[in-house]
């Protein structure tokens, strides 16, 4: 029979207050403290989800750098910068390492682009990949602007370039018509020898019109030196003739203006058919008229008309001279220039022209521009003059630049005012004379 252990009561009392201890302790967690199983998944999971974000965050930081390294070496290469090739060929690698690093350790499950598994420090990782990222994003902008800006500096460079040569060509193509004309044109002493009144042709006119403004130019210089002679202030003379301020870009453009007011007194009237002051009697009909302008043409244009005018003072021409003389000079401009004690406007008023330099190179202006309406007339249709505005755009068809400098105004050229005005007829245009501002 087997024997049953007995346990005495003192044992069993002591068992169920070690029992009771145990419990309790477990219980306050001093002891084997027990954990609630859905909070510690809970707290497992977040902290997975800010490693990878941290993780994924690493990676497009790592891009990002790989971007803007590859940037700044295109950027680099033009202009080519060796140094700046270098520099960035060696963070690209680096970069291209540490990704392959993180693939590898993210293959074997070691994670260790995190260096400790701290939810704190995953999320100061992250914000530090995202501020890495932004960064690179940025300097890939301002990589992006220094090519815009480069780029821009080239087109420009081509712009000033094109127009240098769209100025030379200008000029060049200026020679090649003047020489042109030059070649073409016929002499003044060819015009008696083109067969008579139904042997012109417009290249005559213009090679009249090249004559006449040389005349006017003459007397211009004559006039300047009396002026200056006499204290002029050429600035306020040409302010007053122009009616505002001009920027000139040298001194010697003011005469400019004194010979564009010249030019505008001695043409003015030139479409009108009594430009030549001719009576009613003696204006026939449109066809007898031009041929018997075209005589006129040939008889003056042998004489000298400085005695032309002294010996006919009654003729048309002398009459032409007086008028335009009364015009362009006047009273005060006469004292100014020393001429009021000869009472040389009395003597012009009543058709006698002091032999002096100065009617001499006038008469000899007023030939010019007489003979030129004369020819121009005897066209049909008739030559026509015109002038361009001012502020209109340059249009080299019509208009001929003074004052040199193209490249002073290499874009949008407005015309200041008109030196000497321009002709045409049938098509063809002889420029008009302008100075661009």
């Amino acid at each position: 029979m087997d024997s049953i252990s007995v346990v005495s009561p003192a044992r069993r009392r002591f068992r169920w207050a070690c029992t009771r201890c145990l419990g309790r302790r477990s219980l306050t967690g001093e002891i084997y403290p027990e954990k609630n199983p859905d909070n510690r998944d809970s707290e497992t999971q977040v902290d997975d989800r800010k490693l990878k974000e941290a993780f994924f965050a690493g990676i497009f930081a790592g891009v990002s750098t790989i971007k803007a390294a590859y940037a700044d070496l295109q950027l680099s290469h033009s202009p080519y910068d060796p140094d700046g090739i270098q520099s960035s060929d060696k963070i690209i690698v680096s970069e291209l390492k540490k990704l392959s690093r993180i693939r590898i350790d993210y293959d074997d499950n070691k994670k260790t682009i995190i260096p400790a598994a701290d939810s704190h420090e995953s999320e100061s990782s992250l914000l530090r990949f995202e501020i890495q990222e932004r960064k690179n994003l940025l300097k890939i902008y301002e990589t992006t602007i220094k090519k815009l800006d480069y780029q821009l500096k080239l087109k420009q460079s081509e712009i000033i370039f094109l127009r240098e040569k769209l100025s030379e060509a200008r000029i060049e193509n200026r020679g090649l018509e003047k020489r042109l004309l030059a070649s073409s044109a016929p002499s003044s002493e060819s015009i008696s020898e083109i067969g008579g009144f139904h042997g012109l042709r417009l290249d005559h006119f213009g090679c009249f019109h090249r004559r006449t403004i040389n005349s006017v130019r003459k007397f211009v210089r004559v006039l300047i030196d009396l002026m200056d002679s006499a204290g002029w202030d050429f600035s306020a003379a040409a302010e007053s003739i122009l009616h505002r301020r001009i920027p000139f870009r040298k001194q010697s453009h003011l005469f400019l203006a004194i010979e564009s007011f010249v030019s505008r007194v001695m043409f003015d009237g030139f479409n009108d058919s009594d430009f030549l002051v001719l009576t009613r009697r003696r204006r026939k009909k449109k066809r007898r008229t031009r041929k018997r302008l075209f005589s006129k043409f040939l008889r003056m244009k042998q004489r000298n008309p400085f005695d032309y005018v002294s010996g006919r003072p009654d003729s048309s021409f002398a009459s032409f001279c007086r008028s335009k003389y009364l015009k362009l000079v006047h009273p005060k401009m006469e004292e100014s220039l020393g001429f009021a004690h000869s009472k040389q406007r009395e003597r012009v008023a009543a058709g006698k022209f002091p032999e002096t330099p100065f009617l001499t190179a006038f008469v000899e202006m007023a030939k010019g521009v007489w003979l030129l309406h004369c020819l121009g007339r005897c066209f049909d249709p008739e030559i026509s003059i015109f002038q361009a505005s001012r502020g209109n755009r340059m249009a080299e068809v019509f208009m001929e630049g003074l004052g040199g400098d193209e490249a002073a105004f290499p874009g949008d050229r407005r015309v200041g005012f008109t030196v000497s005005p321009g002709f045409t007829a049938a098509g063809t245009v002889v420029q008009c004379q302008v100075y661009i501002c």
